[in-house]
């Protein structure tokens, strides 16, 4: 997508990206494949209780009511199917299809399959949810439609050893999540912790790249301390009234809003008489922001806060409101301050958003080295 942008960093010198590449955990392979005979949700809980950590089970195609209930994956698993295998919550649910919870060393690659959430506005269902800060883990090929809340939340709630999740979304498609305040294509969450900010460009996030969203309410959104890298993808139709790219700050219940944040290289389309209120709308983290193109937006990148409707009354910064944000080379670099409330004298050119690429910044490497380890 947009190939002809990456000249100017792919040029890296290879030992920079070798040394990026050799920084990611060994990937290894999965073991034997296991077959199942449908998609029926008490064959998979039975398979999976008997084969080996690792292994691989392919599901046979089909579409398989689970109601309100879900498959909770405790072992390193692949499950895979060849997108003719669907997935659906047919009652009202605040839980998730697929819940993996990692440990230290687990593994978790999901391909091929569809999840189809309620579509009730009534209901906070979620697709799959990866708890437990997983690391390496792959979700590609996928289809995520109509839920509630998040279609795929990535988190370390319910972990101990406050661990980044790491790894990479592509090629997914991202259709309808949306309920008044909430519904995801993605959710990034950590554990909501204070913790230093990393460097930009770095391997320790989430990265979405290369995924088709339509129809959400948000096609990303963050908190709780969460890194996260979009990069390459296609936004189609996002709820007008919202912003397609989201990152929460913090709040009286949030200790910690979103930590960092890398947006670049994407394409976000409103279709005529379809206007978008925000492409980028930031109301927490650092920020880089490059290089993305906007069409049909009243505002392509918004800069605001937790609780904007405070603004006037409020003299000093917030806590863990934008901040650095860089910006540059976007086909809109318009900063709005003013929407939907005016918190201009919160933000300071220069110092809280500044319109240029950071020194000596180069992106992590493109596509992600997990999508070739096998």
């Amino acid at each position: 997508m947009r190939a002809e942008r990456l000249g100017k960093f792919t040029s890296t010198r290879i030992s920079l990206c070798l040394l990026m590449f050799l920084a990611l955990p060994v990937s290894q392979s999965f073991g034997a494949n296991v077959h199942t005979s449908s998609c029926k949700l008490s064959e998979l809980k039975t398979t999976i209780e008997r084969v080996e950590s690792g292994a691989t089970i392919d599901i046979l195609p089909g579409v398989c009511d689970w109601q309100d209930d879900t498959l909770v994956i405790t072992k390193s698993l692949k499950l895979r199917g060849n997108g003719q295998t669907w997935f659906k919550r047919t009652k009202l649910s605040k839980t998730s299809l697929v819940e993996v919870r990692c440990d230290a060393s687990s593994r978790f690659e999901l391909e091929g399959l569809g999840f189809i959430g309620l579509a009730d506005r009534r209901s906070l269902d979620r697709g799959v949810a990866l708890t437990k800060g997983c690391q390496n883990f792959k979700i590609h090929g996928n289809t995520f439609r109509g839920f509630g809340n998040a279609a795929l939340e990535i988190s370390n709630f319910s972990g101990s050893r406050h661990q980044q999740p790491t790894g990479v979304i592509y090629n997914n498609q991202f259709e309808d999540n949306f309920r008044i305040g909430s519904g995801y294509g993605v959710a990034v969450y950590f554990d909501g912790r204070l913790r230093p900010r990393p460097e930009f460009g770095q391997a320790a996030a989430v990265f979405i790249e290369d995924n088709v969203f339509h129809g959400n309410r948000h096609a990303i959104a963050s908190n709780h301390s969460a890194v996260y890298v979009f990069r390459n993808n296609e936004i189609v139709d996002n709820h007008r009234t919202y912003s397609a790219i989201d990152t929460h700050g913090q709040t009286k219940k949030d200790k910690a809003g979103t930590l960092q944040v890398e947006i670049y290289r994407n394409r976000l389309t409103q279709t005529p008489g379809n206007t978008g209120f925000a492409g980028i709308g930031l109301r927490g983290g650092a920020a880089l922001v490059f290089e993305n193109d906007f069409v049909n937006y009243r505002s392509s990148i918004l800069l605001t806060v937790e609780d904007s409707g405070k603004c006037r009354s409020w003299s000093v910064k917030r806590p863990d409101q934008p901040g650095p944000v860089y910006i540059w080379g976007n086909s809109d670099n318009y900063v709005t301050l003013n929407q939907p409330a005016d918190c201009r004298h919160l933000f300071e050119k220069n110092v809280d958003y500044i319109m240029r690429q950071p020194k000596d910044y180069q992106p992590y490497h493109y596509p992600h080295p997990l999508r070739e380890a096998r």
